[in-house]
């Protein structure tokens, strides 16, 4: 639905916002299908429901009239290149729910933790811009709030991982350099 909503009112308001954000949709689907098994997985239900609201919430983002387009296919053009740079790191260690799938520390992992979710922060906050709405502004609100939960939820499954420990030494910052 969310796919489908975006790319046909791409096409009526020709949004670049609205294609880039669901072509990323699309490669994150394709990721999950080919994840490969965790070696940890978390057992916590709640840890469950987080990681499918984290998953869902941007898909609820809807287009809207008016915003600026500019700054806003800027944000999500840089969130979709931080969003690549980061899966190739991963390749087939993506997943939803909190697991450890491997330790990766190249790429923009020697310099976040958590890359994907800085691009998330990008992506969200660009299409918000560019297609304001009280809606639009609540999701972004609770979506981010969901994916720094999870950040902490993924450490405790990760940091039973010793190589892990390690990386957290060399590399303090989970989402944003300096900052968080």
């Amino acid at each position: 639905m969310f796919f489908y909503l975006n790319i046909e009112s791409f096409f009526e308001t020709k949004k670049l916002t609205l294609l880039l954000f669901a072509g990323s949709a699309a490669i994150i689907v394709f990721l999950f299908i080919i994840r490969k098994t965790p070696t940890r997985v978390t057992t916590d239900p709640f840890d469950y429901l987080l990681a499918v609201t984290g998953t869902i919430a941007p898909l609820l983002f809807r287009p809207s009239p008016g915003g600026v387009e500019g700054i806003s296919v800027l944000l999500v053009s840089i969130g979709i290149i931080i969003q690549s740079l980061a899966l190739i790191s991963l390749n087939t260690s993506f997943g939803i729910v909190a697991a450890d799938r491997g330790i990766k520390t190249s790429g923009l992992y020697r310099f976040v933790r958590h890359p994907m979710y800085a691009s998330y922060l990008f992506m969200y906050i660009g299409y918000v811009l560019a297609n304001p709405s009280t809606l639009n502004g609540g999701i972004l609100v609770a979506a981010f709030g969901v994916q720094i939960w999870r950040t902490i939820v993924e450490e405790k499954i990760l940091s039973l991982n010793p190589l892990y420990v390690e990386y957290k030494k060399v590399v303090p910052w989970r989402i944003i350099p300096g900052i968080f």
